[in-house]
Formats: structure tokens, C-alpha cells, sequence
């Protein structure tokens, strides 16, 4: 066990909390007061040249305003290139982190963090924080979540993080400081039954109406299952469960169309998984964010509409003209270095090899179709 000296805190852990949270308070009415305009995917507004240890009894506060404001220069300030896991992301480079979060700044208009300051916990080197997420996303859909912050950082003068994490929590989900265990396992069913219950729509009621006997009618990314009454209510009242709802869509469509395919287009299997890899790396190029994990997550589902519409006439796209684009449309904050963008395209020509002239410039159109922003 650490004592109080080793640790610098009061000999009262409560004591030591509750000084901790006074300084919360006081930081998160000067930040409440603090504008942080933002021009494009760029803040505008103040950024501190060194953290001090003021900065460190306010730190979670910082960095969830700018992960509020898409603010990575402040959170940048705090981070040690490729010596933090942000996210899940184990090492992440500098320009990984800016990526991800000018990438979130273009997907969604705007973002609105309440911290919750009763739920704040603090221990050596780490902090925990719920907050009222509210973000209203390109698409026009709405995305309210109950959401816990989690820092790891150096307990030091000047601290760096070395982990943040993210936790999505049912909204109405009462915190251990105020409600009952109980109270929230019922949040938890309703949010569970919640899914379940759009997930049924879905695949009773929305995914048959886009099926035909070749396959479906519209891209997948096309099926606005958010429009159903029913699960727009759900939305409302759950608003992080889309993350749980896209897969559902992607799945039964990648599912219906690759039967489909194999029975009217079986030479997709030669090419199928080299088509599955182009894909798979241009995401990756394009880095995280909220609109990325989307881009994944309905690839497989892509990829079979485009062996489905293999026939259909595009113009051809020319390799300098297709690496262009592409870039273009891959870049979020620092732009691909040119021999990842001639490695996907490599990819590609892989899988042109078994298409004729035609279906090769189909693919090119809508593999850039895809992404284009």
C-alpha cells in the first residue's frame, strides 16, 4: 500500500479528495467561461505552452473540454509521441491523435460534454469522470450518451498521459455516488432491450425492404434505418446505440448479397478478399474517428454491392487521377504519404486483373465513391 508520504496527499484520503474537488469546481467555472471558437477543424482559442501543477488537479477537466472542442493541440500538450494508448490505440503518434480528432471535428457539427463533478474519483496517477454527452452528427442524426472518461497519467509537476479511455454508459444510468445497483441493472436492460428491439425492425422490417432476388436496391450506407418511427424513438432515448445498430445493418446486408453473389457471380471468390484488404488499408490510412469506424464497419457490406453492379459502365478513372482523389478523400489532418495511397491502388489492380475493362473502371469509381468526402 502507498502511504501519504510517498503519495504528497493528506493524511485523510477524504480530505485530499475534497481539495481535489474544490479545485475542480473552481477550474470548471473559469473553463464554462472560456470560448473556444473554432474556424474549420481548427480551435482558435487559448492553448497552454506547459502544463503546470494547477493544470494537473484540473487535468481531466482540460481534456475533456478538448475532447469536447476537437482541441488536439491542447491535448497534445500532454501527450509524448507514440508513448500514449488513446483509446485503445496503443503508441499513437502525434499525428495520429490530431488525425482522429480533426476527423471527429468534421463529423459532427457540433459537441456538447456535461461533466458530472459528483461522480469524479481520483487516485495516484488516475482520474475518472462521467459526463452528459449531446452531439448532433453531419448525417443531421443525434447522439446522447451517458459516457465515464478515464485518464492514466504521470503523477508529476508536469504530467503526461499515457492512457485515456472512454466508456459509454446507459443513459439514464444513476452513478454509484447517487443511485442504487440495482436502478442501474435496469438501465442496462432497458438499453439491452432497446437494441433488441431495433435490431428486430431492422432485420424483419427495414432490411427486407431494400431486397430483391438479385440483391438489394440501394449502397448500404444508403439504408437510413434511423427514419423507422419506432427506432427513432429508441434513439432518442438511447442515443449511443446506432454504434450497435450499424453493425446489424452491415452484417444482414453483406449476408443477403454474398449468397447472392456467389450463386450468380462465383469467380467473386477469387477476388474477394484481395478486394477486402483494399479496403481494409484505406480505412486505416484515413485514421480513427467516429465516421472511420462507419467506413469499416460497412465495407464488407460495400465490397458486395460492388461485385453485385459489376456490369454497370463508369469511366475510367487513371491511376494518377485515382491517387489524387484518393488522398484527397483520406485526408484528416496529415495526409497519406504516397506509396500507402500506390499500395492501395496495387490492391486494386490485383483484383482487375480478373475483371474485364468495364467492371475495372466500376471498381475504381466506386471504391473512390466510397470515401469521397
Amino acid at each position: 500500500m502507498v502511504d501519504s508520504v510517498t503519495t504528497g496527499k493528506p493524511a485523510n484520503p477524504t480530505d485530499w479528495e475534497r481539495t481535489k474537488l474544490d479545485k475542480l469546481l473552481l477550474t470548471l467555472t473559469a473553463l464554462a467561461s472560456l470560448a473556444m471558437p473554432v474556424i474549420g477543424a481548427e480551435p482558435i482559442g487559448p492553448v497552454l505552452a506547459n502544463p503546470t501543477t494547477s493544470d494537473q488537479d484540473a487535468l481531466i477537466l482540460r481534456i475533456l473540454k478538448a475532447l469536447e472542442t476537437h482541441d488536439y493541440r491542447t491535448l497534445l500538450i500532454y501527450t509524448l509521441d507514440r508513448e500514449t494508448d488513446y483509446f485503445g490505440h496503443k503508441n499513437s503518434s502525434s499525428a495520429f491523435i490530431q488525425q482522429d480528432m480533426t476527423q471527429d471535428a468534421r463529423s459532427y457539427k457540433w459537441c456538447k460534454f456535461v461533466p458530472d463533478l459528483s461522480t469524479f474519483q481520483t487516485s495516484l496517477g488516475h482520474d475518472s469522470i462521467e459526463y452528459d454527452s449531446d452531439a448532433l452528427d453531419v448525417r443531421g442524426q443525434e447522439h446522447k450518451a451517458r459516457c465515464r472518461l478515464d485518464i492514466y497519467y504521470t503523477p508529476t509537476t508536469s504530467p503526461r498521459l499515457q492512457a485515456l479511455s472512454l466508456k459509454v454508459l446507459p443513459n439514464h444510468l444513476l452513478s454509484g455516488n447517487s443511485g442504487s445497483t440495482a436502478s442501474g441493472q435496469n438501465d442496462q436492460r432497458a438499453v439491452e432491450n432497446a437494441v433488441a428491439q431495433c435490431t428486430e425492425i431492422i432485420k424483419t422490417k427495414i432490411i427486407p425492404r431494400y431486397e430483391t432476388k438479385d440483391g438489394f436496391t440501394a449502397k448500404p450506407l444508403d439504408i437510413k434505418y434511423q427514419d423507422d418511427p419506432a427506432i427513432a424513438k429508441w434513439l432518442v432515448e438511447y442515443g449511443s446505440i446506432w454504434k450497435q445498430l450499424d453493425p446489424v445493418v452491415a452484417d444482414a446486408y453483406a449476408g443477403f448479397q454474398r449468397k447472392i453473389n456467389d450463386r450468380n457471380k462465383p469467380e467473386a471468390k477469387k477476388y474477394r478478399a484481395l478486394l477486402a484488404d483494399a479496403f481494409n488499408q484505406a480505412v486505416e490510412l484515413r485514421g480513427g474517428g467516429s465516421a472511420s469506424v462507419q467506413f469499416y464497419t460497412f465495407a464488407p457490406a460495400h465490397e458486395e454491392w460492388i461485385i453485385a453492379h459489376f456490369g454497370t459502365k463508369s469511366d475510367y478513372v487513371p491511376d494518377e487521377k485515382f491517387a489524387s482523389q484518393l488522398t484527397k478523400d483520406l485526408t484528416v489532418g496529415a495526409s497519406p504519404e504516397g506509396h500507402q495511397v500506390q499500395s492501395v491502388l496495387a490492391k486494386l489492380k490485383a483484383v482487375e486483373r480478373f475483371l474485364n475493362q468495364d467492371d475495372a473502371a466500376f471498381l475504381r469509381a466506386e471504391f473512390l465513391s466510397y470515401f469521397e468526402s
